[in-house]
């Protein structure tokens, strides 16, 4: 996608046979783009050949060997997410990630998701959230702060397993947010709690919320497009799928 990432060989890790590993951050749509990998000495003279891999090329690879069928259904399930963020995007729709796989989604009971939930004596709402698909799944909750309450006074507290303070920004249009960060595909159906405190760690809102709530909000939500409804959808599937494969 013509964005070049540098990484060192100190900075790197290595696997339990001594391979050097690099971590290269792409967004959901980018599942078949080829990934040009060089190594350079410190001159920037190039060593070796150059190689070119994808998303998708290490998928043919699973879907093509002896494992589980758990991991044959989260790549089944991980490439019909990435096909159907590339229509959202109109990104090489041409070139589909899911091209020639037989994955097939099931229906999605909506009744069985769960839902977000708040809880707070009014002076701080939810105004909206959502995900950012990008290299890492994110997701952003906006609040509204009433008048008689500061919010430069209050500490934004993630639990989720350990709490963790957020810090809040705001966006071009003035709302307030904080970000729900790195969340991994194993972690896709769990449900993440924010705290808003007082300095002196008096709770005045509380929210708990997830992917698969987000899902089920863009599910129902008449004004969503296909598009983004298929999305979501294959995102859900795609959270079931890890969840079954990390638990196996």
């Amino acid at each position: 996608n013509g964005i070049e990432q540098k990484a060192y060989l100190k900075d790197a890790e290595t696997d339990g046979d001594g391979r050097y590993t690099f971590e290269c951050r792409l967004a959901a749509a980018q599942m078949t783009d080829k990934i040009n990998l060089q190594l350079k000495s410190g001159a920037g003279e190039n060593l070796g050949r150059a190689y070119a891999y994808s998303v998708r090329d290490y998928a043919d690879v699973l879907l093509a060997g002896n494992g589980t069928d758990e991991r044959k259904e989260l790549v089944g399930a991980m490439l019909y997410y990435g096909a159907s963020a590339q229509v959202l995007f109109d990104y090489h729709t041409e070139n589909p990630a899911n091209a020639g796989c037989d994955f097939t989604p099931d229906e999605i009971a909506l009744e069985t998701l769960p839902e977000t939930k708040t809880e707070g004596d009014g002076a701080i709402s939810l105004l909206s959230y959502d995900c950012r698909l990008e290299s890492e799944t994110t997701m952003r909750l906006y609040f509204q702060f009433g008048e008689e309450t500061d919010a430069e006074n209050c500490e934004f507290v993630l639990i989720s397993g350990r709490e963790e303070i957020l810090t809040p920004e705001t966006d071009e249009e003035g709302r307030l947010y904080v970000d729900i960060s790195g969340i991994a595909a194993p972690e896709l159906d769990d449900m993440f709690t924010i705290q808003i405190r007082e300095a002196g760690g008096e709770v005045l809102f509380s929210v708990q919320t997830s992917v698969i709530c987000y899902v089920r909000d863009v599910l129902e939500c008449e004004t969503a497009s296909e598009a983004m409804k298929d999305v979501a959808e294959a995102l859900y599937f795609y959270a079931v799928a890890a969840s079954a494969y990390f638990q196996s």
